[in-house]
């Protein structure tokens, strides 16, 4: 798996995610305690969505990472997006597509966690 961060100058709630996902094609599945989004398309990509209280996650990022956010976005960064893709070209091209459109509905800034 890959793994991509997308920082929020807001929280998304599991139900805001769930909607997003059904939304863009994906499959929600409660698991609890770790609700997830997931797409798949063909046998090579698979992407799964997460959502995070970023107070509970921070360690992931270093404070640079957290810094430059927080002045993308002109807020302070109080949400976290995980996205854990498959590996390859057709993973690759699922996640651009869906991180877009994240960015593009709520904002925020991606690291990309390779």
């Amino acid at each position: 798996m890959h793994s991509h961060g997308i920082l929020l100058p807001r929280r998304v709630s599991d139900d805001e995610l769930r909607q997003f996902v059904e939304t863009e094609g994906g499959q929600w599945q409660e698991r609890p305690p770790f609700s997830q989004g997931l797409w798949v398309e063909g046998p090579r990509a698979e992407l799964f969505l997460r959502g995070w209280e970023v107070d509970a996650n921070l360690s992931t990022y270093s404070a640079e990472e957290i810094a430059a956010a927080a002045q993308a976005c002109g807020k302070p960064i109080v949400g976290h997006l995980s996205v854990d893709r498959s590996r390859g070209d057709k993973g690759e091209v699922l996640a651009k597509r869906v991180i877009e459109k994240i960015l593009s509905r709520w904002g925020g800034y991606e690291i990309d966690g390779g």
